[in-house]
């Protein structure tokens, strides 16, 4: 499996240990915010995050500036995947990440 899919993998392993709601993750697959070019990568893990008997997650893509706007606007996400590190830094410097959540996992080019 390549090492992107195997990072976005440890991204939902991640939020799985943080979720504060588990009645909500039963129901629906985590929200996730991604960078659209991370696209390939997350359909795959999520794929196969639900192939382990686990809900699909939900997954929203735009570019990371877009997604970052959104969630300092109030958008619900349970997961934030950048492809642009300022991007992220910025949503975490506003208050929006969860202390010790933060994880730079995962790399991407076009």
């Amino acid at each position: 499996m390549p090492k992107v899919i195997l990072r976005a993998l440890a991204l939902f392993a991640i939020f799985l240990h943080i979720s504060t709601s588990p009645a909500m993750a039963q129901q629906r697959g985590p929200l996730v915010l991604a960078a659209a070019s991370m696209q390939e990568a997350m359909n795959a893990a999520a794929d196969a995050w639900a192939a382990q008997h686990h809900a699909r997650p939900v997954l929203s893509f735009a570019a990371s500036s877009a997604l970052a706007r959104q969630i300092r606007s109030g958008a619900p996400a349970d997961l934030f995947v950048s492809a642009d590190e300022d991007w992220m830094d910025d949503v975490e410097k506003a208050g929006f990440i969860q202390r010790g959540t933060r994880a730079d996992l995962a790399g991407n080019r076009l």
